[in-house]
């Protein structure tokens, strides 16, 4: 999936759903939650009306908030 999205990117850096797939693989499947969060904040950047993008931004800071305080 990482591949997949690394790609996505590569191909079309201003594709906000490219962005999205990138960021969620980075934070819930690397635990990088930084450049996750960087990746989810450029598609929002990219498509401030794309829901997709606020949602995976928000479970983003859900999990983060949560593996924060355990």
């Amino acid at each position: 999936m990482k591949e997949a999205a690394l790609r996505a990117t590569s191909l079309n850096p201003s594709l906000p759903e490219a962005h999205v797939a990138l960021g969620s693989v980075l934070s819930l499947l690397d635990w990088d939650w930084a450049a996750g969060e960087e990746e989810l904040q450029k598609s929002i950047q990219l498509d401030k009306s794309d829901p997709i993008g606020h949602l995976a931004y928000g479970i983003q800071l859900a999990c983060r908030g949560a593996q924060e305080s355990a």
